[in-house]
């Protein structure tokens, strides 16, 4: 009796937990809470969105500054030209995402001064660190840091029985944002691909669109609650 009544409060509390959590207000949420692409890195906080599948909550309303770092491109390709451009293709549209919502977005200028006077290398894989990108986030005064590392771009040939041979362009990368108030992470490590498929036949639009495509999917989940703002009836 005592078993069974242990195991009808469990489930009442998991209940309980569950369908509040939808309710929480984002700017309430304690900020030593995280999600991570890593197991066991750091608490999490989540909500039931309508499938039933876990949700992060961001801890900050629209309004909130958010400052882009620069991060490197380590994919193996040789065409350095065009490594630098899919790096700042996905530094812009980090910005472009939380901007299209209403968060401020500190401009790039101010970001790259603010790195070079803290005296960081982003290039190097051990200046990686957290504590790096509160350190920005403070000397900026915002809210939010968001880093992001490209692992590879390629194109590939892909061949279609019934549209012949074309080519699609690929991206992997992994993404940071951090609570630079609380010191805490909010999104850890989040691995992302994307891939431009045909209809476009320059290969520099190809894979600059995949890198586009690999950050919409690293912060899909994470900017879903905060819809697009729109200007003149659309959706910016």
């Amino acid at each position: 009796m005592f078993r069974s009544s242990r195991v009808s409060l469990a489930f009442c509390s998991l209940c309980c937990c569950v369908f509040a959590s939808p309710k929480v207000d984002a700017q309430q949420i304690p900020f030593n809470h995280g999600i991570s692409g890593n197991a066991g890195a750091c608490s999490k906080i989540f909500v039931a969105d309508a499938k039933g599948a876990e949700q992060a909550l961001l801890p900050y309303k629209p309004g909130a500054a958010i400052a882009v770092v620069l991060g490197p491109n380590l994919s193996t390709d040789r065409w350095k030209e065009l490594k630098v451009k899919e790096a700042l293709k996905a530094q812009e549209e980090v910005g472009d995402l939380f901007a299209q919502r209403g968060f401020r977005v500190i401009s790039k200028d101010q970001v790259d001064a603010a790195v070079a006077k803290l005296g960081l290398d982003m290039t190097s894989e051990e200046q990686w660190t957290k504590a790096n990108l509160y350190r920005v986030g403070k000397e900026l005064d915002v809210e939010m840091v968001a880093f992001s590392v490209i692992k590879e771009t390629r194109q590939k040939e892909v061949s279609n029985i019934l549209l012949g041979s074309y080519y699609e362009g690929e991206a992997e990368l992994e993404a940071w944002l951090v609570d630079a108030r609380a010191e805490a992470p909010i999104l850890n490590d989040q691995a992302a691909r994307g891939i431009a498929k045909r209809g476009m036949r320059d290969a520099t639009k190809r894979r600059l669109a995949a890198v586009t495509f690999a950050v919409d999917k690293a912060f899909e989940d994470l900017l879903k609650p905060f819809p697009k703002l729109k200007t003149n009836g659309k959706s910016k």
